[in-house]
């Protein structure tokens, strides 16, 4: 219920093939494979560019494309590796971490609700109003949790402290949110693999090696066979 450990999450899937003889500017291959995904019209998926460090604090940068649907995330990158090139894509999904500072700030605003209530009103009656919105709050995100509606639900996870209180405690896990977190999963990685095959294809090269990474068995890899592109 209340997480304090430091993690940057769960990787849950990670695929990367290779091609030799090969290069092709990432900022375009970025660039088509966002074009895909605004045609295909896809739903709450944020893309953004993001630079990751290739080693220490002074090491180079590589550039990645990032995409995200609430706390699911991938990451793709392609790049040179000497002669040859790579793809990849990693999905994570983050987890929900309850901060010490965010509990002392919750206390520290309804602290400060409290004491200003007091004086406005009076000792009893300041308590009985205090009492009666903290209990508002508790009943609006418990019933925020159980909404149809997205946008009720993504704008709640959007405040600053009540957001991750809210995930922790009273979002819940229905089977609409399972379904379509399964649906990201399986498509986003699938759309880098084919425009992978795709843009090495159009030059008469193939993806040499193909791995992934195994979901329950985390430090073993499978090897794939390169498949044709879609035609």
């Amino acid at each position: 219920m209340w997480p304090f450990r430091k993690s940057r999450g769960d990787e849950l899937n990670h695929w990367i093939a290779s091609a030799e003889n090969f290069n092709y500017p990432p900022k375009v291959f970025y660039e088509e494979l966002e074009k895909i995904l605004t045609d295909r019209k896809i739903p709450d998926l944020t893309m953004d560019r993001i630079e990751f460090a290739e080693g220490g604090l002074l090491s180079d940068q590589r550039s990645y494309l990032r995409m995200q649907r609430e706390r699911l995330v991938f990451d793709v990158c392609a790049a040179p590796f000497g002669t040859g090139y790579f793809f990849s894509c990693r999905t994570v999904q983050l987890s929900v971490t309850v901060k010490l500072w965010q509990l002392l700030v919750i206390l520290f605003g309804f602290n400060a609700l409290w004491l200003g209530l007091i004086n406005l009103v009076g000792f009893i009656l300041g308590t009985e109003f205090w009492v009666a919105l903290l209990v508002a709050l508790i009943l609006t995100l418990h019933n925020a949790a159980t909404f149809n509606s997205l946008s009720i639900d993504a704008l709640l996870t959007r405040i600053p402290v009540i957001g991750t209180i809210y995930e922790a405690c009273f979002k819940r896990d229905t089977y609409f949110r399972l379904d379509t977190r399964l649906m990201y999963r399986d498509l986003i990685p699938n759309l880098v693999q084919q425009l992978s095959e795709t843009v090495t294809s159009a030059k008469g090269v193939k993806l040499v090696r193909q791995y992934r990474i195994a979901p329950l068995l985390g430090d073993l890899y499978t090897l794939l066979e390169p498949r044709e592109p879609d035609k």
